[in-house]
């Protein structure tokens, strides 16, 4: 994939192993959302009919977008070579996809928020409405046609690095236990990665 960037710049990918410790290819029948059968086959199609590889990190540029669901997990830090990027998808577009029918991007769903603290009346409702509003204007008839873009500064982009990695670092892993992802120690949407 040509993009329009060069050098390096750090992402965020957690996985349901230390992939420093990873010899071989990655097993996507242990990833964290192998037993959800929407999001499985979503990945397939990805996998099969754009990427023709199913041998990805999913990442993210933010590490609050990060989110662990099961524990223990890792959290990689890894330097990233544009070299190494396989794709960039649209994160609206994905949730979407793979059935999070609701999903607008945080920082559009934040200023609806606030727009409903200003107004009276029923706040829940006057935000459902924004919401459906902004989803009917920005989700197309068929998201696959546009799932994947060119920039990885796009709002809630996923950038999925090819592995095993050539030209990118993995610079720091942490353990990630039960206790923090109950703290709230991480929020925002999912990655929906293999691990």
């Amino acid at each position: 994939m040509s993009l329009p960037i060069t050098g390096s710049f750090i992402l965020y990918s957690e996985q349901g192993v230390d992939l420093q410790t990873l010899q071989g290819d990655l097993d996507l029948a242990r990833g964290t959302y192998a037993d959800i059968k929407q999001i499985r086959m979503a990945q397939a199609r990805l996998y099969s009919e754009i990427l023709e590889t199913d041998q990805v990190i999913w990442c993210s540029r933010d590490q609050s977008e990060v989110v662990s669901l099961d524990s223990p997990k890792f959290l990689h830090v890894i330097e990233a070579d544009c070299r190494d990027i396989v794709a960039v998808l649209d994160g609206f577009l994905w949730e979407h996809i793979i059935g999070n029918r609701r999903c607008v991007p945080p920082e559009e769903h934040e200023r609806m928020r606030f727009s409903c603290c200003s107004s009276g009346g029923n706040r829940h409702g006057i935000l459902k409405s924004l919401e459906d509003d902004y989803i009917s204007k920005n989700l197309p008839a068929d998201p696959w046609k546009s799932v994947v873009v060119s920039n990885i500064d796009h709002p809630m982009a996923q950038i999925l690095l090819g592995w095993p990695l050539k030209y990118s670092m993995i610079k720091n892993v942490k353990k990630i236990i039960r206790e923090q992802t109950h703290a709230g120690l991480q929020n925002g949407p999912r990655s929906r990665g293999p691990f």
